[in-house]
C-alpha cells in the first residue's frame, strides 16, 4: 500500500463537492476527520442513521445531558 503524504491529504480538503458526495450519514462511531471537513468546508448535508440501536443511544444520551443540566 502506498503512503500518502501531507499534501495528498490537503489535496483532498480542496477537491469538489461532487468528489465527496452529497450527505454523511451520522452512524455512530464511524464520523471521521473527513466527513467533518465535508460539512465545514464543502456546506454537505448531515443526516441521522435510522438504526434504531444507535438513536436509542442518541436518546440516551440527551436524557442524561437533560438531567445533569436541570440538576445544577
Amino acid at each position: 500500500m502506498e503512503k500518502k503524504t501531507v499534501s495528498d491529504f490537503l489535496s483532498t480538503l480542496s477537491a469538489p463537492k461532487s468528489q465527496w458526495g452529497d450527505t454523511v450519514t451520522i452512524r455512530g462511531n464511524a464520523l471521521n476527520i473527513n466527513d467533518v471537513v465535508r460539512v465545514a468546508r464543502c456546506n454537505t448535508r448531515v443526516q441521522l442513521t435510522d438504526d434504531k440501536e444507535v438513536l436509542r443511544h442518541v436518546n440516551a444520551s440527551h436524557d442524561y445531558i437533560m438531567n445533569v443540566t436541570n440538576a445544577c
